[in-house]
């Protein structure tokens, strides 16, 4: 037994030692990351809590929140910024079971639309997905030849991507590092296509001014169209 035991850890001694190193990593950063955004959150007139209070890694359906073997969601501010109604959540999901598996983080910034946008997704384009496009399997291709060939779009109602992608909605997402955006019938979610949670507050600020803007350029006949039904 001794022997086996012996044989395993020197198998993975690498695995180990780096599942620790993370480990004490994230202990020791976690309290400086909460006590931030404490403050951030304070300064926004939000509210904050550590844990996911409002069960948004259970309720929320987005694609990213279908993936993997678990997720979780921490430090979660809330309430209204700048007339909207908004969320900004670190959320992190995984594959495996120990630290050292597949995982993956960011921080997210949720705002609550005026219209749905059911099934809307806004992601850089890929290598894949210019492959594809050459046998004839395409997104959504706008006027603006740079953010068709920078953004790949796909939405459930074609017509209501154009219309919200509009000349300044376009303008917008240019001009910003390449971002995330899901569409549901209730809320817009974006994140960076970077991965990791957002260090400096200046960051997660931009962020949410981003998806503030991009909620606010939505056409007022949609926002009439939605409350009328």
């Amino acid at each position: 037994m001794w022997d086996l035991l012996g044989k395993f850890l020197e198998d993975n001694v690498c695995w180990l030692v780096l599942g620790v190193v993370l480990l004490v990593l994230g202990l020791l950063l976690a309290p400086l990351r909460r006590s931030g955004l404490r403050t951030l959150a304070r300064e926004l007139g939000l509210s904050f809590s550590a844990q996911d209070t409002l069960d948004l890694a259970r309720r929320l359906d987005f694609r990213v929140f279908r993936q993997g073997r678990w997720r979780r969601v921490r430090n979660v501010l809330s309430g209204r910024y700048r007339g909207h109604t908004v969320c900004c959540f670190d959320f992190e999901m995984g594959y495996g079971r120990r630290l050292t598996d597949e995982a993956h983080s960011w921080t997210m910034v949720l705002v609550r639309t005026p219209c749905p946008y059911p099934e809307l997704h806004i992601r850089p384009e890929g290598v894949w997905d210019r492959a594809k496009e050459a046998v004839g399997l395409n997104d959504l291709d706008f006027e603006s030849e740079d953010f068709s060939r920078r953004y790949h779009v796909t939405a459930s109602d074609p017509k209501l991507a154009y219309a919200v992608l509009h000349p300044r909605a376009i303008e917008l997402l240019l001009s910003t590092d390449s971002l995330v955006i899901e569409g549901d019938e209730s809320a817009l979610l974006f994140r960076t296509q970077r991965e990791g949670l957002l260090g400096a507050q200046d960051e997660l600020v931009a962020l949410l001014d981003i998806a503030v803007d991009f909620v606010a350029l939505t056409p007022r006949y949609l926002t009439k169209e939605a409350s009328s039904t």
